[in-house]
């Protein structure tokens, strides 16, 4: 496995601009050197209503 250095000042204006963007990913790279940021997909609330159940009569 080949490590890198990567200052955190990158990655942090990497995701800034992602932000300001509103792209989800970013890729860049130098010789044999890259790095990707992606952002994730955003959850929205999950909760879902269930219908009534049926009910039986007779």
């Amino acid at each position: 496995v080949v490590k890198i250095r990567v200052e955190d000042a990158l990655i942090r204006h990497l995701a800034e601009l992602l932000e300001e963007t509103g792209l989800t990913e970013i890729e860049l790279g130098s010789g044999r050197d890259r790095i990707r940021v992606v952002r994730g997909a955003m959850l929205g609330d999950t909760n879902t209503a269930l219908a009534p159940a049926a009910v039986s009569r007779g």
